[in-house]
C-alpha cells in the first residue's frame, strides 16, 4: 500500500511539467509572432508580354478583362495604343488620343474614363483630352475637355455619377468635377498645388484630397493641406513628416484601396507611407479622420540582405478580406505583403504574411490589378534590369499573374513551433504510458481490484435507479409527443399556407408592376409595397424559391433581358441591360453567365 502516493506525486509532477511546457511553448510561439513576419513562396506565372512596351500606362480591369491603356514607350515617346487580355493572349486596339500619365477612372456604368496626361515625347506639356473605353466593344470614344491642361491627375467618382478631379504637373492645379456627360467646370482652387493626388470619398457627395508631392519637379511637401470638395481645407499632422512609397507614375484609383461599406456610410481606406527612417506603416483613413493602422507585426523591409522597395498603393481583396502591397528587390524579385484588415487576434493589430517569387526573366513595375478570381496581374512599367531605378527611356513589355486566389496560408504564423509542441506532448504521453506499464508493482494491481469491484457494486445499483426513472420519463414523454405531434402538424400545416399566401401576393406584385426594372429596388421597397417585414419577405423568398432577394429579382431581370434580345435581334446587347433593370453593364454580364452559364451574346447566338 506504499506506491498510490509514490505515484500520484509522479503522476502530479508529469502534469505540472507538462503545463509548464505548454505555457513556454506558447509564450516563444507568440514572441515569434510578434517579431517576424511569416514568409511564403509563391510562383510568378509568365503571361505573353505586351505588344507594345509601356510605362506611366494605365492598367485596370473592365468587362472581366484586364486592359493596358497609353504610357510612353522606349525612347519616351507616347503610344496611342491600348492592350486587352483574353483568350491567352494580348490584343492591341488604337486610342483617339495618347493618355501618358493620365486619369484612370473605372466607371460605375462599366465604360472607363481617361483624361489629361503630358502631351508630347519627353514628358513635355499637358493635355486636355478626354476619352472613354467600352469594354463590350473594345473601344475607345473621344469628347469634350478638361477644364484645364493636366497631367498626373487623380479622380474619383461620386454617387451622382459626376468625377471630382484634381492634380496637374508643373502647371496650376485646381479642383475641377466633371458631370457626367461631356463638361468639366473649376469649382475652386486648392490649397496646395500637387500631383498625383489621392482622392478619397468622404460622403455620397464629398472627398477628399492630398499629396505629398507638389506639382513641382515632384518634390515631398514638408507641410501637408487636405483639400475638402465640399468644405474648408484642413492640415493633418499624422501626415507631416511621412511620404509616399516608390511611385509608378499613375493615378491613385481610390476604389483599389478601399476597405469600407458604401451602403453603411463607411468609407475607409489603407495607405501605406514611408517615415524619415524609410520604415514603411500603415495608415488608416475613416471619412476625414487619419490614424495607424496597427499589424501584429512589423511591415518587413527586407529579405535575405535585400531591400524590398514597395509600390505606393494597396489592392483589395473584400471578398477574402485582405489587401496586397506589391515590391521588389534588385534581384527582380517580387514580394507581396498580404494585410488581413479584417482580423485581429486578442487586440494584437492585422496578421501580415509576406509572399515573394523567384527573380524574375524581366522586369516589370506597376501597381497591380485584382482579377475577377481573386489574382494579381502586373504588366509593363518604367524599371531597369537593376530592379532598383526608374528611367523613363526604358519602357518593359513583361506581364505576370500571381495566383494568390488559391492560396490558403493565412494565419499559419509559428507553424514550426507549434509541430513541435505537438511532437512534444506525443512524447510526454509516450513516457507516462512507459511509467504506467512497468513502473506499478503487485500492491497497485490489488488496490485496482478492489476499486474495481467498488465500481461494479455502485454501477449496478445506479443501473437499477436509472431502469426505475427511464420508465417513469417514457411514460411521460409519450404524453407530450402525442400532444406535441398534433400542435406541430396545426403550426406547419398554417406556415405553409402563409408563405404560399405571401409568395403569391410578391409575384403578383413583380409581375404587375414589373419592380424588377428598378436598378435600384431595394428588399425594403417590396416590403412597403405589400406591407409586410423585410424579415416576412426575405423568410418567405427563401423559404419558397430557395434564394436569396437579389437572386430572386435578378431571376426576373434575367428572363426580361432574353425576351428583349428575342425581340430586338439587331440591338447591341450593351443598350439593353439599363431596359432589364441592371444597374450597369459589368453586373449584366456576370449575373447573365451566372444564370445561364453564357454570355448574352453566346445565348443569343444559341436561341435566334
Amino acid at each position: 500500500m506504499t506506491t498510490r502516493p509514490c505515484s500520484q506525486v509522479l503522476f502530479r509532477l508529469l502534469a505540472c511539467s507538462l503545463a509548464l511546457l505548454v505555457t513556454t511553448v506558447a509564450m516563444a510561439a507568440g514572441s515569434i509572432a510578434d517579431t517576424r513576419c511569416p514568409v511564403v513562396h509563391i510562383e510568378a506565372e509568365r503571361l505573353p508580354d505586351l505588344n507594345v512596351p509601356r510605362g506611366c500606362h494605365s492598367l485596370f480591369v473592365a468587362g472581366g478583362e484586364v486592359v493596358v491603356a497609353g504610357g510612353h514607350t522606349d525612347g519616351f515617346v507616347p503610344t496611342q495604343t491600348a492592350e486587352y487580355f483574353a483568350d491567352g493572349e494580348w490584343h492591341l486596339i488604337p486610342m483617339v488620343y495618347i493618355a501618358d500619365c493620365a486619369l484612370c477612372q473605372v466607371l460605375s456604368s462599366g465604360r472607363v474614363l481617361l483624361a489629361g496626361g503630358l502631351a508630347e515625347n519627353l514628358g513635355i506639356g499637358q493635355m486636355w483630352t478626354m476619352q472613354t473605353y467600352d469594354p463590350a466593344t473594345h473601344t475607345f470614344s473621344g469628347y469634350g475637355c478638361l477644364d484645364k491642361k493636366r497631367a498626373m491627375l487623380s479622380g474619383v467618382e461620386l454617387d451622382s455619377g459626376r468625377v471630382v478631379i484634381s492634380g496637374n504637373w508643373y502647371r496650376h492645379d485646381f479642383i475641377g468635377l466633371y458631370d457626367g456627360y461631356y463638361q468639366v467646370d473649376s469649382i475652386k482652387p486648392v490649397a496646395q498645388e500637387r500631383s498625383l493626388p489621392y482622392i478619397l470619398r468622404t460622403a455620397k457627395d464629398n472627398a477628399i484630397i492630398f499629396s505629398f508631392h507638389n506639382n513641382r519637379s515632384g518634390h515631398y511637401s514638408d507641410t501637408i493641406w487636405v483639400d475638402r470638395f465640399r468644405g474648408e481645407p484642413f492640415r493633418e499632422p499624422l501626415l507631416e513628416g511621412r511620404k509616399f512609397l516608390a511611385t509608378s507614375n499613375a493615378d491613385h484609383c481610390a476604389a483599389d484601396f478601399f476597405i469600407g461599406d458604401e451602403e453603411a456610410g463607411e468609407y475607409t481606406y489603407l495607405l501605406p507611407v514611408q517615415d524619415k527612417d524609410s520604415a514603411v506603416s500603415i495608415l488608416r483613413i475613416h471619412g476625414e479622420h487619419f490614424e495607424p493602422f496597427p499589424t501584429a507585426v512589423p511591415v518587413p523591409t527586407e529579405y535575405k540582405g535585400k531591400t524590398i522597395s514597395y509600390f505606393d498603393s494597396f489592392v483589395v481583396d473584400r471578398r477574402v478580406p485582405c489587401a496586397y502591397l506589391l515590391g521588389m528587390d534588385s534581384d527582380l524579385r517580387l514580394y507581396l505583403l498580404r494585410v488581413d484588415y479584417a482580423s485581429d487576434v486578442r487586440g494584437r493589430g492585422a496578421p501580415l504574411m509576406l509572399y515573394y517569387t523567384d527573380p524574375l526573366p524581366a522586369p516589370v513595375y506597376s501597381i497591380p490589378v485584382l482579377t475577377p478570381d481573386g489574382d494579381l496581374v502586373v504588366a509593363g512599367g518604367n524599371m531597369r534590369e537593376d530592379g532598383i531605378h526608374l528611367d523613363n527611356y526604358i519602357a518593359n513589355s513583361a506581364a505576370y499573374r500571381l495566383h494568390v486566389g488559391t492560396l490558403d496560408t493565412a494565419g499559419k504564423t509559428g507553424t514550426t513551433i507549434w509541430w513541435w509542441l505537438v511532437a512534444m506532448l506525443v512524447a510526454l504521453i509516450g513516457a507516462y504510458g512507459i511509467y504506467k506499464k512497468y513502473w506499478r508493482d503487485g500492491t497497485e494491481e490489488d488496490e485496482e481490484k478492489e476499486e474495481s469491484k467498488e465500481k461494479e457494486e455502485s454501477k449496478e445499483a445506479e443501473e437499477c435507479k436509472e431502469k426505475e426513472e427511464s420508465i417513469e420519463k417514457e411514460e411521460s414523454i409519450e404524453k407530450e409527443e402525442g400532444k406535441e405531434k398534433e400542435d406541430g402538424a396545426e403550426n406547419e400545416e398554417s406556415n405553409e399556407r402563409t408563405h404560399s399566401a405571401l409568395m403569391t401576393r410578391i409575384c403578383e406584385v413583380m409581375e404587375s408592376q414589373q419592380l424588377f426594372l428598378q436598378s435600384d429596388l431595394k428588399l425594403s421597397d417590396l416590403a412597403a409595397q405589400l406591407g409586410e417585414s423585410r424579415n416576412a419577405i426575405s423568410n418567405c423568398i427563401r423559404i419558397e424559391e430557395g434564394c436569396t432577394f437579389p437572386n430572386f429579382v435578378n431571376a426576373y431581370r434575367v428572363n426580361y433581358a432574353k425576351q428583349l434580345m428575342l425581340d430586338n435581334p439587331e440591338a447591341k446587347i450593351s443598350s439593353l441591360y439599363p431596359k432589364a433593370g441592371f444597374a450597369n453593364e459589368t453586373s449584366f454580364f456576370r449575373t447573365f453567365k451566372e444564370f445561364t452559364g453564357q454570355t448574352p451574346s453566346e445565348w443569343r447566338d444559341a436561341n435566334m
